[in-house]
């Protein structure tokens, strides 16, 4: 099935009517005849509810006029998420599922194909059905997939029993095929959830499978071929989904399609992958670093590279489920490349070093002691829960956090999550990852192959510290192993002459190995440190990396407030004890995020960080207002 423009054109032409109807209809927001100033559908258009007031008190305007297109007042309020003017208007006699313009639609329908969830959720609540259709056929569900809201097609979903997932459009599309049209893996995700029936077909005898494949979308179709999702079905014009795959020369994006919803549907599989690709780096590392025991420096140089690249290209196009960014960073690659250059290090230090340096006594067992504490350190940052937020609620319990959340006006990414169907708490993020939600989120570290958040973190710095000692002091052994035991270079005579200088030459030509090695952890040295400084930095102004880097995204680190910073001190620190410490500020660097209600001060950030992890990041939503202190790990709101 050739999907040529004909075959297209439903969907297509539906799509487009729809968008020019709704855009023609919002151009003649004209003014009651003989009526100067701005007009009932403007001010309800911008949301304007003293001017909408002053109108209708005025009797300038009636609630049911109706502009140029035949719609009301109560479609631009619906249109531009102003739910208090959408309150206001059927307080004041609207019709709520008054249906006019172009497409004979209703409020509802204006709302939910522009996405916006507030002016939706009133709607309902003031009795709009759902289920009515437009002259498309779309009802409100089909309206929401367009206009790719998630939360908004959540919504319909668990809070309105009477919307059908399987509904039809005109052209017998269902919602799914919209979504998968349309390349949304989260509304398909949600859809699926919720019980979409996957085989369902249109009047061009497609299904989701065809439209996610003519939109090229990888999660699209990973999510369908997860379920079951068939492609053997056949179109009008005697084609299957494959066809369509050569058709539209989409055989990349379907190999890594298939390749994931298999190791998903399979995890034995991706645990089988995940162990080779751990281990891959314990086998060919020692075989770079030997190159240059085979060869000359000079060829090493252009060898080590490029046997460095094929054991990542074998990694990524061959025990991959799919080359793409994302599922590297979920695979324990960069983990594996650490440990096994911890165990080199190790064996080297084992085999050769500690002989050679037999007079370093008290070096010697520095470097035992931060290498084993450090690794310690790092095996606990790695098995450790990081801090992942159960989720185990019932639907009812679900729908009721919505139902609050959506009555707020708070019903978006930041304070619930999509994925794991709960409330967000202050500091939370969900981990793409790890696919769960983090109590106070960090980072997602591929070196430890885990979140670190709120019961890793401190395991975490922990582990950058010692490891910071050990490269020193492993690279001051083997500095001193080849200082007494190279031989200088121009004892080695004229063959081969190195272009390296006397003192590097002695030492590739004495033991490649070790001095390979030890550049190799000198260079790790270099980005660990920068780590540890900058996290020792965000200790002491009291903000996560997740924070640091999307810190306009967070409400509680943009609003000024003109009271103290939070307090979390411990039982018996009193007010004046907190108040000389943060005279020290000055110690610190402050971070230009000023508003941070978290910070208390440089000592006291550092206190609380090395304190045992609250497990009242599990349930912060809100900070209350006046001063907070955080008493035995409890937070109490102060009088103001």
């Amino acid at each position: 099935m050739p999907m040529d423009e004909e075959v297209t054109q439903p969907l297509l032409l539906d799509e487009m009517d729809d968008t020019r109807s709704m855009s023609s209809s919002l151009e003649p927001i004209g003014k009651p005849k003989n009526e100067p100033g701005i007009s009932l559908f403007e001010a309800a258009h911008q949301g304007s509810f003293v001017l909408l007031q002053d109108i209708l008190d005025g009797q300038k305007a009636f609630v049911h006029d109706t502009d140029a297109s035949g719609v009301t007042a109560l479609h631009y309020a619906a249109l531009g998420n102003h739910a208090a003017c959408v309150k206001y208007l059927i307080d004041r006699g609207a019709t709520v599922d008054f249906v006019g313009g172009q497409v004979a639609a209703t409020a509802l329908h204006w709302a939910t194909r522009s996405g916006c969830l507030d002016a939706t959720h009133w709607l309902i609540k003031e009795g709009a059905d759902p289920l009515l259709t437009d002259e498309n056929g779309y009802n409100a569900l089909h309206l929401a997939v367009h206009s790719g809201n998630a939360l908004l097609v959540m919504y319909l979903l668990m809070c309105d029993s009477k919307v059908d997932v399987d509904a039809r459009d005109r052209e017998q599309h269902t919602a799914l095929m919209w979504a998968a049209y349309n390349g949304n893996d989260v509304c398909v995700d949600m859809l699926l959830k919720h019980g979409a029936d996957i085989h369902a077909i249109d009047a061009a005898r497609l299904t989701s499978l065809h439209w996610a494949v003519a939109k090229g979308n990888v999660g699209c179709m990973r999510l369908l071929l997860e379920r079951g999702a068939r492609v053997d079905y056949v179109d009008e014009h005697g084609r299957t989904v494959l066809d369509l795959v050569d058709d539209m020369k989409m055989k990349k994006k379907w190999r890594q399609a298939i390749h994931q919803a298999q190791t998903s549907i399979h995890p034995a599989e991706q645990k089988r992958r995940n162990m080779l690709i751990l281990l891959l780096p314990f086998v060919c590392l020692p075989f770079i670093l030997a190159t240059f025991n085979r060869y000359s420096w000079f060829a090493s140089l252009v060898l080590v590279p490029l046997e460095a690249v094929v054991m990542h290209l074998i990694v990524v196009y061959v025990l991959l489920p799919a080359p793409v960014p994302e599922e590297l960073t979920r695979s324990p690659y960069f983990s594996g490349i650490f440990q096994a250059s911890a165990y080199w290090v190790l064996l080297n230090w084992l085999w050769t070093v500690a002989k050679g340096t037999s007079h370093l006594l008290s070096w010697n067992a520095l470097f035992v002691l931060t290498f084993v504490v450090s690794m310690m350190f790092f095996y606990k940052a790695l098995l450790a829960n990081p801090g992942f937020i159960i989720s185990d609620s019932t639907l009812d319990e679900q729908q009721a956090v919505m139902l609050d959340l959506v009555t707020d006006g708070k019903l978006d990414q930041r304070h619930f999550c999509i994925t794991c169907m709960i409330r967000k708490p202050l500091r939370s993020k969900h981990c793409k990852r790890c696919q769960r939600c983090v109590a106070k989120f960090d980072h997602h570290c591929p070196w430890i192959f885990n979140c670190v958040g709120l019961e890793n973190h401190r395991h975490f710095i922990l582990f950058l510290l010692h490891l910071v000692i050990c490269i020193l002091t492993y690279d001051y052994l083997c500095y001193q192993y080849l200082t007494v035991n190279a031989t200088p270079t121009e004892d080695l005579g004229p063959e081969d002459p190195c272009k390296l200088g006397a003192t590097l030459c002695s030492y590739f030509a004495y033991d490649s190995f070790t001095f390979s090695l030890a550049i190799w952890a000198a260079l790790q040295l270099i980005w660990v440190s920068l780590l540890l400084v900058v996290q020792l930095y965000q200790i002491m102004v009291a903000v996560t990396t997740n924070e640091n880097v999307n810190a306009r995204r967070y409400e509680y680190l943009q609003t000024r407030i003109p009271r103290k910073p939070i307090s979390m001190a411990r039982q018996g620190w009193t007010d004046a004890g907190q108040q000389e410490d943060d005279k020290d500020d000055s110690l610190c660097l402050r971070g230009k995020i000023r508003s941070n209600r978290f910070d208390q001060g440089c000592w006291n950030n550092c206190a609380t960080f090395w304190s045992p992890a609250s497990t009242l990041y599990y349930s912060l939503y809100d900070l209350p207002n006046g001063r907070i202190t955080y008493t035995s790990m409890t937070m109490v709101e102060d009088s103001v």
